[in-house]
C-alpha cells in the first residue's frame, strides 16, 4: 500500500508476497466481432524488365521465341523473339485480363502460330491458354476457372490428333491439378483430376510417345516423392512409378523419349546425396537411376533433358555454383560442359534446345550484365556466348525490407548485384548515403532473399538462398558492423536447402529459421543455430505435415514457434504449424483451398490471435485470403480477395492503431496490386451513472466471455464536478478468485516514470515466483503520439532505449520484455531478469497519454496475482515535502517493499523512518539482515531505491516516513466476502483526533452507529477494519467513509477478500482528497473482460454531484462491447 503524491521522490508500493503481489494484465487475447476491409491504394506499375523461366523454341523462320514471367508494360510478363545475333523484340506484353506470369515456353503448331499458357490472369485470375502469331496478335483461347484446373505451369504439346495437351498445377475435382486437352478453337476437356495418391501438382508438360500415349511427371504425391504416369487420349491414367527418395524426389520436369525407346528425366532432389538424379524408365514402369548428383558437378536439376544429335543427353542444374550445363551418356557418364559464374548468368531453371546450327540455346533466370537473366548459346566445344541480357527492375533486387539498427541506420540485403553479382549487404544512413558492407562471392553465400536481424551482441544475422559450400544450398551468416561476414552454417541438402525466410532470435538466445527444401524428405526443415555456428535440424517436413516452408517463424507469447508451409498438409494447400524448442511439431491447420492456399507469414496480434494471408484460394476468384487463427488452430476466413480489391496478398502488419495493413502483388484498379487495411469492428456499450454529492457508485463488466477482451475505458463527466475513479480487476482461475487489484484513473501526461521489477525463478519458501512488470498506454488525443522509452537500472544507468508511436484512440498493453513489439529498437538485455532485476522506465510522449504500470506474479501454485504500480508524473512540480507510507507489515507471512524513484536532476538522499501504532520507532530487519528503525537512502538522478523487510516470525505493523524532503473520503465494501481496512498515520508532533463517518452510496444517508473518533499519538498510527472503527455497519454494506481532522493526517484503504478456497487477498484503494479537485480527464488505460477477468469501476464524489458516462474501447480506439455490464 502506498500514497500517490506529486513529490520529488515518488512513493510506489507496499506488497504482500504470500497471497498476492502487484497488478499485471498483459499479453491478453481477445475476440473480434466483425471486420471491415478497405483498399487504401491501388498501384500503377511502370514498365520494367523481367526474367525468363522457360525454354526457347526455334521457329521455322530461324528465330528463337520464348516468354518472360514478368516485365513488359504492366509487369505481367511478355512473349519475345530473339534472333541469332541477339536482337530481341517484344511481341506481346500481358495485361492481366489476357493472362499473366507465363511460366512455360511456347510451341509452334502445324498452323504456324505459337501456343502457350499463363500461370495466372484471365477472367478468373487462374491462368489461360493463348495463341499468338509471329506479328504479336494474341488470342485467349481459354480461361481456367478452378473446377477445370488452374495455374498451368507447363507448356503445351500438339498431339497427332491435332489437339493440344497440357497440365495445370492446381484446380480440378480435388484441387491437385489436371491433365487437359484443348482444340484450336478453345474447346477444353479435362481428362484427369489428380487426387494425391496418383500424384499432385504437375508443373511439367506432357510428351506423346511412339505408342500414342502421353507421359508425364508430378513433383509430389504417390508414395511420397512424386510420380511418373501414363495417360491415354480418353483420360485413363496409370501410375508407372512412385519415387521414394533414394531413387529421387520431386521430378519437376518432363520426360524425353530417347532413341532406345526409354524415357529419360530428372528429379530435383533425392538420390544418393539428396541433390537430384537423372533416371530412365521404360513403358512398363521399370526405373533405373542413371546418375545421382553430388553437388560438386552440379545439383538440383530443375529442367528436363534433351537428346542431342550426338546421342547424348544435355541438361542444366541450378546448384553447383550458380548453375551448370551438363552432358550425360546413357551409361551415366556425366561431363560438366559449363559452370555459370553470375556475370554470364545464373540459375538456368529451363532446359536447352539444340538448334539447326547444332549449338545449344537456353536461358538463365538471374544475373548477367543487367541482373535480369540472359539468353545464351553454347557450342559443342562448351564455349558460351551471352546473346542477350535482360533488364531487371532495380539491378540489385532487394527482396526484403531493411531494419533500423541500434546506430539509427538502415541495414538490408539485395538478392543480386555487387562485385560478383551474388548479392550484397548494405547500410543506408539517415542522409541517404548507401554503403555496400559486403559482396557475396558464392563461396560465402549467394542470393540473400530474406532480411537481417540485429542481435544483442550488435551483430547482424541472416541467410542466403544459395551458395556456400559444394552443395550450393545456402548459408546462415553473421556480419559485424564493419561488414566482416562469418559463415555459421552451409546447408548440404540433408539438413535443409534454399532458406527463403529470415531468422528470428528466440527467448533462449538461439536463432531459428526454415529452409524451403531439403531435409529427410526434401520438403523443407526447421532449424536452430547459435552465434557460434552450432546447428541443429529440429524438424524435417514429410509432406503430410507440410512442405516448402517459405515464411519466417514467429515465437508466440506462449514461447512456442509458429509458422506456415506453402504446400503439403491434408489437401496439399499448405499448413499452419506449432513447434516447441525441442522440435516437436503439431500441425494446427491444413488449408483446403476454400479457406485459403499457400499461406504467407504469420503475426501474433495484440489480441493474442494469429493473423495471416494466403497467396491463393478463398472464394471462386482464387485470389487469396486474410485469415485469423486462435492458439487451438481454429481458422476464421476474414476476407477473400476478388481481384478488383487485390489478388495474391503478401504478409500483414498490425499498426499501433490496432488495424491490419498489407499489400497484394496483383489486382486492384490497374491490376498491379493494392495496399489494404482490415479494421476490427465491435459493438458499443456505455452506461450512465449518477453520483449524489458526497456519494459513490459502481458498475461491473460481467466477465462472461470465454477469452479476455483487452481495451481501455473513459468516463465523460456530463454534469457536475469530476469524481475520483478506480478500476478493480478481479481474476478467477479454476472457479476460484485468486486476485483483486485496484487501479486509479490515470490523467494524461507527456512524461512519466515507472518502477520496473522483472525477475524469474525468485525463491519464495517452497518453490519460486516469476515476476513481470509491464505498462498499458491509452491515447485519446487528436494527433498520433511519438513515444520514447528509456530503461535505467537502479543506479540510473541507461539499459535500453526504444521509440514507437501510438495512433489516435489506440491502446496497448505490454510487459517490459515485450516492449519491442511497439518499439522495434528497444533491445532489453537477456540478462535483465537475472542480473539487473530492478529499474525504472521513463516514458516521454509528444502527445499526452494515459499510463498505468502493471505487475504480475505467478506464484508457487501457478496462479496469477495482480497489482498496480502508481505512475510518477514527471511534469508535476517538485517539492521537498516528506513522503508517507500509511501502512507497513512484516512477519507472519507478510513482507513490505518500498520503492522510491528520484525524478529530480540531482542525487536525492534521506532517511526512511519506521514507526509503530503509538508513534515510537519500530525496529525490524531488512532483507539483508540489518535491524534498525531508520534506514538511509541515496538515489542518483533517474535512479531507484528498493527497500524490503525481512519477513520475521512475529507480525509487526506500523507506518513509514521518507524524509529529505486536510479531509478525505474512502470507498468501503463489505459485500461478497469483502471487507475494507483503513490505516491512518499522524505525522505531526502532537496528538490528532480523526473523525470517521459512514454514508450510503448516495452520500447523505448515514450508516452504522454514527461518528467514530480515532485518537492518534504524535507520529502515531492506527490500522483496523472499518467495521471495527465504526460499529453497526452491516454485512453487504457498500458506501463511503468520510475522514476529517483539524490537523494533517495520512490515510490509505485496503479491500480484502477471502475467496472460496479460504485464501486472503488484499488490494489498496486510493483516497479521495476532498480538499483538492480530482484529476481529469478520467482515463483507465487498461480494462480486461473475459477469460476469468472482470473489471469494476468505482467513483467517489469529490466536491459535488456528478453524472459520468463510461465508454469501453478496444486497442484500436473503436468501441468495445462489454458483456454483462451491471450497475
Amino acid at each position: 500500500m502506498a500514497t500517490h503524491s506529486r513529490r520529488r521522490i515518488r512513493s510506489l508500493t507496499v506488497c504482500r508476497l504470500v497471497g498476492c503481489v502487484w497488478i499485471g494484465l498483459l499479453g491478453m487475447s481477445g475476440v473480434s466481432l466483425g471486420q471491415t476491409f478497405e483498399v487504401v491504394r491501388s498501384f500503377v506499375r511502370a514498365p520494367k524488365g523481367g526474367s525468363p523461366q522457360a525454354s526457347l523454341i526455334q521457329a521455322r523462320d530461324g528465330s528463337f521465341y520464348g516468354t518472360m514471367a514478368d516485365g513488359g508494360t504492366k509487369g505481367y510478363g511478355t512473349v519475345f523473339k530473339v534472333n541469332a545475333a541477339g536482337t530481341l523484340t517484344t511481341l506481346h506484353s500481358f495485361t492481366g485480363s489476357d493472362g499473366s506470369n507465363p511460366q512455360a515456353g511456347l510451341i509452334q503448331a502445324s498452323d504456324g502460330s505459337f501456343y502457350g499458357t499463363t500461370y495466372s490472369g484471365g477472367a478468373s485470375g487462374q491462368g489461360t491458354v493463348f495463341k499468338i502469331d509471329a506479328a504479336g496478335t494474341l488470342t485467349t483461347l481459354h480461361t481456367f476457372s478452378g473446377s477445370d484446373g488452374s495455374n498451368p505451369s507447363a507448356g503445351l504439346i500438339q498431339a497427332s490428333d491435332g489437339r493440344f495437351y497440357g497440365t495445370t498445377y492446381s484446380g480440378g475435382a480435388s484441387g491437385q491439378g489436371t491433365v487437359f486437352k484443348i482444340d484450336a478453337a478453345g474447346a477444353l476437356t479435362t481428362l484427369h483430376s489428380f487426387t494425391g495418391s496418383d500424384g499432385f501438382r504437375p508443373i511439367a508438360g506432357l510428351i506423346q510417345a511412339r505408342d500414342g500415349n502421353f507421359y508425364g511427371t508430378t513433383p509430389g504425391g504417390g508414395v511420397s516423392g512424386g510420380t511418373v504416369f501414363k495417360i491415354d487420349a480418353a483420360g485413363i491414367l496409370t501410375t508407372l512409378h512412385s519415387f521414394s527418395g533414394s531413387d529421387g524426389r520431386y521430378p519437376g520436369a518432363g520426360l524425353v523419349q530417347a532413341n532406345d525407346g526409354n524415357f529419360y528425366g530428372t528429379t530435383q532432389e533425392g538420390g544418393a546425396s539428396g541433390a537430384g538424379t537423372v533416371f530412365k524408365i521404360d513403358a512398363d514402369g521399370t526405373l533405373t537411376t542413371v546418375h545421382s548428383f553430388s553437388g560438386s558437378e552440379g545439383s538440383y536439376p530443375r529442367a528436363g533433358l534433351i537428346q542431342a544429335s550426338d546421342g547424348s543427353f544435355y541438361g542444366t542444374t541450378v546448384g553447383g555454383g550458380p548453375g551448370t550445363v551438363f552432358k550425360i551418356d546413357a551409361d551415366g557418364t556425366l561431363t560438366t560442359v559449363h559452370r555459370f559464374s553470375g556475370s554470364d548468368g545464373s540459375y538456368p531453371r529451363a532446359g536447352l534446345i539444340q538448334a539447326s546450327d547444332r549449338s545449344f540455346y537456353g536461358t538463365t533466370q538471374g544475373d548477367g550484365w543487367l541482373g535480369g537473366g540472359t539468353v545464351f548459346k553454347l557450342d559443342a566445344a562448351g564455349t558460351l556466348t551471352t546473346l542477350h541480357n535482360f533488364t531487371r527492375n532495380g539491378s540489385r533486387s532487394p527482396q526484403a525490407g531493411p531494419i533500423q539498427a541500434n546506430d539509427g541506420s538502415l541495414y538490408g540485403t539485395t538478392y543480386y548485384g555487387g562485385s560478383s553479382g551474388q548479392g550484397t549487404v548494405f547500410k543506408l544512413d539517415a542522409d541517404g548515403t548507401l554503403t555496400t558492407l559486403h559482396n557475396f562471392t558464392r563461396s560465402d553465400g549467394a542470393g540473400p532473399w530474406a532480411g537481417l536481424i540485429q542481435a544483442n551482441d550488435g551483430s547482424f544475422y541472416g541467410t542466403t538462398r544459395q551458395g556456400g559450400g559444394p552443395y550450393d544450398d545456402g548459408t546462415v551468416f553473421k556480419m559485424d558492423a564493419t561488414g566482416t561476414v562469418t559463415t555459421l552454417h552451409s546447408f548440404s541438402g540433408s539438413d535443409g536447402a534454399l532458406p527463403h525466410a529470415g531468422l528470428i532470435r528466440a527467448s533462449d538466445g538461439g536463432f531459428y529459421g526454415a529452409t524451403e527444401q531439403g531435409g529427410a524428405s526434401g520438403s523443407g526443415t526447421v532449424f536452430r543455430v547459435n552465434a557460434a555456428g552450432i546447428f541443429t535440424t529440429l524438424h524435417s517436413f514429410s509432406g503430410s505435415d507440410g512442405a516448402w516452408p517459405r515464411a519466417r517463424l514467429i515465437q508466440g507469447s506462449d514461447g512456442s514457434f509458429y509458422g506456415t508451409t506453402s504446400e503439403g498438409g491434408a489437401t496439399r494447400n499448405g499448413t499452419v504449424f506449432k513447434m516447441d524448442a525441442a522440435g516437436t511439431l503439431t500441425t494446427l491447420h491444413s488449408f483446403n483451398r476454400s479457406d485459403g492456399s499457400g499461406p504467407n507469414d504469420l503475426i501474433q496480434a495484440s489480441d493474442g490471435s494469429f493473423y495471416g494471408t494466403t497467396l491463393h484460394g478463398g472464394a471462386a476468384s482464387n485470389a487469396g485470403t486474410v485469415f485469423k487463427m486462435d492458439a487451438a488452430g481454429t481458422i476464421t476466413r476474414l476476407h477473400s480477395f476478388a481481384g478488383s480489391d487485390g489478388s495474391g496478398p503478401n504478409g500483414l502488419i498490425q499498426a499501433s492503431d490496432g488495424i491490419f495493413y498489407g499489400t497484394t502483388s496483383e489486382g486492384g484498379a490497374d491490376d498491379v496490386g493494392v495496399v489494404f487495411r482490415l479494421r476490427k469492428t465491435t459493438g458499443i456499450n456505455e452506461l450512465k451513472l449518477t453520483l449524489n454529492a458526497g456519494g459513490t457508485g459502481a458498475i461491473s463488466i460481467g466477465g462472461t466471455a470465454a477469452n479476455v477482451r483487452p481495451g481501455y475505458a473513459t468516463a465523460a463527466v456530463d454534469s457536475g464536478a469530476t469524481p475520483y475513479g478506480t478500476a478493480v480487476f478481479r481474476l478467477s482461475q479454476n472457479g476460484v478468485i485468486v486476485s483483486e487489484a485496484a487501479v486509479p484513473a490515470s490523467p494524461p501526461t507527456r512524461s512519466a516514470r515507472v518502477f520496473i521489477d522483472y525477475r524469474t525463478g525468485v525463491p519464495a519458501g517452497v518453490g519460486a515466483l516469476d515476476i513481470y512488470t509491464g505498462l498499458a498506454i491509452a491515447h485519446r488525443g487528436a494527433s498520433p503520439a511519438a513515444i520514447t522509452y528509456t530503461l535505467r537500472d537502479r543506479d540510473a544507468q541507461i539499459v535500453a532505449t526504444g521509440h514507437g508511436s501510438l495512433g489516435v484512440g489506440a491502446h496497448f498493453a505490454k510487459f517490459i520484455h515485450e516492449l519491442r513489439d511497439v518499439a522495434p529498437d528497444f533491445n532489453l538485455p537477456a540478462s535483465f531478469p537475472a542480473a539487473t532485476r530492478f529499474g525504472s522506465l521513463e516514458i516521454t510522449s509528444s502527445q499526452p497519454v494515459s499510463v498505468v504500470a502493471l505487475r504480475l506474479t505467478t506464484n508457487q501454485r501457478g496462479e496469477t496475482l495482480l497489482t498496480t504500480t502508481p505512475i510518477a508524473d514527471l511534469s508535476a512540480s517538485l517539492t521537498n515535502s516528506p513522503v508517507y507510507f500509511a501502512q507497513l507489515a512484516d512477519g507472519r507471512g507478510f513482507t513490505t517493499t518500498l520503492i522510491l524513484l528520484n525524478t529530480s536532476n540531482g542525487t536525492e538522499s534521506g532517511t526512511l523512518a519506521i514507526f509503530d501504532d503509538n508513534g515510537a520507532p519500530l525496529a525490524l530487519s531488512d532483507s539483508g539482515g540489518t535491524a534498525a528503525s531508520a534506514f538511509p537512502y541515496s538515489i542518483p538522478a533517474g535512479g531507484a531505491f528498493v527497500f524490503q523487510t525481512g519477513g520475521q516470525a512475529a507480525l509487526k505493523a506500523g507506518w513509514v516516513k521518507a524524509t529529505p524532503n486536510p479531509g478525505t473520503s474512502a470507498y468501503v465494501d463489505k459485500s461478497g466476502g469483502h471487507d475494507t481496512g483503513l490505516a491512518v498515520a499522524n505525522p505531526g508532533g502532537s496528538a490528532n483526533s480523526i473523525v470517521l463517518q459512514a454514508f450510503e452510496n448516495n452520500g447523505s444517508t448515514t450508516a452504522g452507529n454514527g461518528q467514530a473518533v480515532l485518537n492518534i499519538a504524535p507520529s502515531g498510527h492506527s490500522a483496523r477494519f472499518v467495521g471495527e472503527m465504526i460499529g453497526g455497519l452491516p454485512d453487504g454494506f457498500r458506501g463511503v467513509v468520510r475522514i476529517s481532522s483539524a490537523s494533517p493526517f495520512v490515510a490509505v484503504t485496503v479491500r480484502s477478500l477471502y475467496n472460496s478456497r479460504g485464501d486472503f487477498l488484499v488490494t489498496t484503494f486510493p483516497i479521495a482528497d476532498a480538499n483538492r479537485p480530482a484529476p481529469g480527464p478520467i482515463v483507465f488505460p487498461q480494462i480486461a473482460d473475459g477469460g476469468g477477468f472482470t473489471t469494476e469501476f468505482i467513483f467517489i464524489s469529490a466536491t459535488g454531484s456528478a453524472t459520468v458516462t463510461v465508454n469501453f474501447l478496444g486497442d484500436n480506439g473503436s468501441p468495445l462491447s462489454a458483456a454483462g455490464v451491471s450497475p
